[in-house]
């Protein structure tokens, strides 16, 4: 009989295995299920725009923006939804405005 115990494995053992294949570990990006290489090439392309000065001010119309660039722009992933790509949108402006008065504060 197979015990429970027998079917787990250590922490560092799953980290030996995941160097050994060259693998990034779940917790690198918590609370970022899905294809997170996908939404960081998105919110790279929002960053250049806003440096740019070219964004969108409302996170829908930027979005739809971004959602066709990105369908454009990335091959063999999915595409995430405008409302998802949205949602990120207004998170990734919230954080910068919480930075920007961090750093002024």
């Amino acid at each position: 009989m197979v015990r429970l115990a027998d079917l787990f494995i250590s922490r560092e053992e799953l980290q030996r295995f995941e160097q050994v294949y060259d693998l990034a570990s779940p917790a690198a990006s918590p609370g970022r299920a899905g294809r997170p290489s996908v939404m960081d090439k998105i919110m790279a392309e929002l960053q250049r725009r806003i440096e740019t000065g070219k964004d969108m001010k409302s996170n829908n119309a930027e979005a739809e923006h971004l959602y066709r660039w990105a369908e454009a722009t990335i091959r063999d992933h999915a595409i995430p939804s405008i409302a998802t790509i949205a949602n990120n949108v207004g998170l990734f402006r919230k954080k910068l405005r919480q930075n920007a008065h961090a750093i002024a504060s």
